[in-house]
């Protein structure tokens, strides 16, 4: 872990000799929800993914900083452990949540979610925010992504 030694206990901030919130090297705090009590905690993103998602162009910007931010802090559902190793690992998590806004790529503008998908935030042991990204909707529950139900992630905290 780039910013301690130990990895923090669910529900638990890593803290300075000071008391300060630590927030990891070239990291910016953001605002999120605790799956395992439901309070808040911080998360964070890497100032590089931000450069990165910028150079993209202001739909993926406006994504980041809005569609991100409200999954994290309003998930309809959070998962823990992906068994696609393509996506993750059995420590992240994965906060769903069903936008009513998504962002054009292309123009930057606000247009209406996606019909039939969820938005998708990947966060690792770390609590850095790793990807996101729509996906397809359970048909039986719309509020959750598909295959939810089928051993795609290890556990349901949320």
């Amino acid at each position: 872990m780039s910013y301690d030694k130990k990895k923090p206990e669910p529900g638990k901030e890593s803290t300075s000799a000071s008391g300060q919130a630590m927030v990891p090297r070239d990291c910016n705090p953001v605002d999120a929800v605790d799956p395992y009590t439901g309070k808040p905690w911080k998360l964070y993103v890497r100032n590089r993914k931000v450069e990165q998602t910028a150079l993209k162009g202001m739909g993926a910007a406006r994504e980041l900083a809005f569609t991100v931010l409200n999954a994290v802090q309003k998930p309809t559902a959070v998962f823990k452990g992906v068994r696609d190793s393509d996506d993750g690992d059995e420590d992240w998590l994965i906060y769903v949540s069903n936008p009513a806004f998504a962002y054009d790529h292309q123009t930057g503008n606000q247009v209406r979610a996606w019909k039939g998908e969820v938005f998708l935030v990947f966060v690792d042991e770390d609590r850095i925010i790793r990807r996101w990204f729509w996906d397809e909707a359970d048909h039986m529950n719309p509020k959750l992504p598909v295959n939810h139900d089928k051993e795609r992630f290890v556990e349901k905290l949320l």
